[in-house]
C-alpha cells in the first residue's frame, strides 16, 4: 500500500469518488496518462513502473478488502469442500516438507528441482 504522509494525503484527496465502473476506470487513466506524461518522451521505464503501480494497487486491494471479505462469507456461508480438502493436503504436504532436515546446497546443481 502506498503510505503516503499525512500531508501528502489531503492534496491528493481533493477529488470526489467515482461513483460508477465508467468513473473509476476514467480516473485511474487519467492519473496514470499524467504520472507517464511527466516525462518526456515517453520511455518504457515510465510505462512499466505505471504498469507496476496498477499491479501492487490492484494485489493491496485484493489483500486488505478482498480477502478479509471472502474470509467472513466463508465462515457465514461455509467453505467449498472440494477447497477444504485441498487446503487439508497443502497444510499436511506442508508439515512433513518442514519435519524434513533440510540439505545444504553444495553446488548449483543442488538448486535446481
Amino acid at each position: 500500500m502506498p503510505y503516503v504522509p499525512q500531508s501528502n494525503r489531503r492534496v491528493l484527496d481533493g477529488r470526489p469518488p467515482a461513483q460508477r465502473v465508467g468513473e473509476l476506470v476514467y480516473v485511474i487513466m487519467e492519473d496514470c496518462l499524467a504520472y507517464i506524461d511527466q516525462v518526456a518522451p515517453t520511455r518504457f521505464s515510465r510505462l512499466a513502473e505505471t504498469i507496476g503501480a496498477l499491479e501492487c494497487a490492484k494485489l493491496e486491494l485484493y489483500r486488505r478488502v478482498v480477502t478479509p471479505y471472502e474470509e467472513l462469507a466463508i465462515r457465514e456461508n461455509g467453505d467449498l469442500p472440494e477447497l477444504t480438502a485441498y487446503d487439508q493436503h497443502i497444510t499436511e504436504r506442508r508439515r512433513a516438507a518442514l519435519a524434513r532436515p533440510r540439505k545444504e546446497a553444495t553446488s548449483l546443481e543442488d538448486c535446481n528441482p
